[in-house]
């Protein structure tokens, strides 16, 4: 039964970065050396997922806090960039479900970040900081880089990037917002179950 179950979300997250892998080249179909990039960090965090569900043991649950410092210095790893992770998260255990959408959020966003929140410098912070309040999850993701470009508007925005998140938080049922800050903020507030 458990070799099924785990079959089955192998072969769902091999289909979303499909997806994701068709989108990016749709978005930029003259230049694959950024869709390969891409998918390279998809699949990278999709590995770590894995390994993380693997190694202790509960194909349901995650614990959060360790499954998104993972990701995020996984990723900064794999670019291997000098921006320093900063994360501070309530303990909490998330389903599988929830933790695939955040993980791919969150790979967006540091994607975008090592991209173009520090094009001057090569040193920055990337913070993550949870809380939960009642029955809501509140994520901040955001870095003290260069900042969003003027005049930006999450709403409107029809980049892969964004689209991907605002996709990906309707799926959990959240909401996203920018946060006037020095650097880039995204606040997504969503249920847990």
């Amino acid at each position: 039964m458990l070799v099924k179950e785990v079959n089955h979300r192998v072969k769902n997250n091999l289909q979303i970065i499909l997806s994701l892998l068709n989108l990016d080249l749709r978005f930029h179909p003259n230049d694959p050396m950024s869709v390969l990039s891409d998918t390279r960090s998809r699949l990278n965090y999709m590995s770590m997922l894995h390994e993380k569900l693997y190694s202790t043991g509960d194909t349901t649950e995650v614990d959060l806090e360790s499954y998104l410092y993972d990701i995020s210095n996984g990723l900064f790893n794999m670019y291997n960039s000098n921006i320093e992770l900063k994360i501070d998260v309530d303990d909490v255990k998330i389903d599988l479900d929830l933790a695939v959408s955040l993980g791919l959020i969150l790979t967006e966003i540091i994607n975008n970040t090592i991209k173009y929140g520090f094009p001057n410098e090569e040193y920055g912070n990337f913070s993550i900081k949870f809380i939960k309040q009642d029955k809501i999850g509140v994520l901040d993701l955001y870095d003290d880089g260069v900042g969003l470009p003027d005049g930006f508007d999450f709403e409107s925005s029809n980049g892969l990037g964004m689209t991907v998140i605002k996709s990906l938080t309707t799926q959990i049922n959240g909401e996203c917002f920018i946060v006037p800050d020095e650097g880039a903020h995204f606040r997504i507030r969503f249920p847990l179950n």
